[in-house]
């Protein structure tokens, strides 16, 4: 493997090389326990407690935790399948993204990819229809405000806990700049089966879930080193083949994220030795001429300069006054749910509160990566 740039040195404390250490190569550890804890600050705990029994030559032993983890990946599996199902009936494309396909994808058991929701992606002209169905099934939209630029997601939740909320895009990613990171229709095309998930469960192919799992790290979570996302890469290109890797290089420079996947695939690549060297150097080699999107890595962006960067890359003046007003004014209906003792009168006033309730947060600088968690 090349050696990473100055760009891709490594930010990660001593935990984050301790546990991942531990991902690729376990041994005898007697500090079993607050490895695992140091683990759990990294959402891969689970995969970490698999590794340090087999490393033992506990093959047929399972703790508590591994046995309850199974036992939900059981009915969350049966809950998503029934999900996909009547998306499908009700004639929604519908392609589930993120972890909850790349447990089944790339993992040798599901629930060792730990995860809270479930990402699913439709066509914006299918979005009320996709909420729709969703609804049918029991989840009611999370109290939010209804936005089509601000957001590329809405989110719903179910009452019964052992159902996962949903997180319903339209885009793939929020941030303006990420949004030409992937098209539907196109990724429909190169979508793979998820046959464990029934027959109607289709994700993105694996070029294109390498290239969501590079940029969304950066454009959502500020470049921050955590282990789950990076080991969701490490797998992922191990799976490619010279065909997927090509794929890869184009859509990459289609859109405009070399820098951002140079990154992405570097920290792999210390962490835990992903083969990533040829990828990197074309990456890096095209990755010259500058791109938007590289002004994401590195993090702590105050969210007034990702909302100036928003402005900057929407499509036209009515998109970036809608912008604003979906950051700024929010619909009526909203602000009522959000501030029920407001009487409608004062509306005006609860807007400014708003505003300037919210203004020091969008003005401050991050002091650190956001946390793993």
């Amino acid at each position: 493997m090349s050696k990473p740039s100055a760009m891709t040195v490594l930010n990660a404390d001593s935990n984050a090389r301790q546990v991942a250490a531990a991902l690729i190569a376990p041994g005898p550890s007697p500090g079993r326990a607050a490895l695992l804890r140091a683990a759990a600050d990294y959402g891969v705990e689970l995969l970490v407690e698999r590794r340090l029994l087999r490393a033992a030559g506990r093959r047929g032993f399972e703790t508590p935790r591994l046995r309850d983890a199974a036992a939900l990946e059981s009915v969350r599996k049966r809950s998503v399948s029934a999900l996909l199902v009547a998306l499908d009936r009700a004639g929604v494309e519908t392609l589930i993204i993120k972890g909850g396909a790349l447990a089944y994808l790339v993992y040798d058991e599901p629930h060792l990819r730990m995860r809270g929701d479930v990402d699913l992606w439709v066509r914006q002209r299918d979005l009320d229809a996709a909420q729709s169905v969703i609804e049918g099934l029991g989840y009611r939209r999370q109290r939010e405000p209804d936005a089509a630029v601000a957001t590329s997601q809405r989110h719903l939740a179910h009452a019964d806990p052992l159902r996962d909320p949903i997180d319903l895009h339209w885009h793939v990613l929020n941030p303006q700049v990420f949004q030409d990171v992937l098209h539907f229709d196109a990724a429909w095309r190169r979508s793979l089966a998820v046959l464990p998930l029934g027959p109607s469960a289709r994700t993105l192919g694996l070029a294109d879930a390498l290239l969501l799992a590079c940029a969304h790290r950066v454009a959502h979570h500020g470049d921050a080193v955590e282990l789950r996302w990076l080991w969701d890469i490490h797998l992922l290109v191990g799976r490619l083949t010279p065909a997927d890797v090509s794929q890869f290089l184009e859509s990459s420079a289609s859109a405009r994220t070399r820098t951002v996947c140079a990154r992405s695939l570097a920290l792999a690549g210390e962490l835990f030795g992903t083969p990533v060297g040829p990828t990197l150097t074309a990456l890096s080699d095209g990755s010259r001429s500058g791109e938007p999107t590289a002004a994401f890595v590195g993090g702590r962006r105050r969210q007034a300069g990702i909302l100036v960067s928003d402005l900057r890359h929407a499509d036209g003046w009515w998109c970036r006054w809608r912008l604003l007003r979906e950051h700024l004014f929010p619909p009526a209906r909203y602000m009522h749910s959000r501030y029920p003792r407001c009487p409608a009168w004062l509306l005006p006033c609860a807007y400014a509160y708003r505003i300037a309730r919210g203004a020091p947060s969008w003005l401050s600088r991050p002091r650190s990566l956001p946390s793993p968690r």
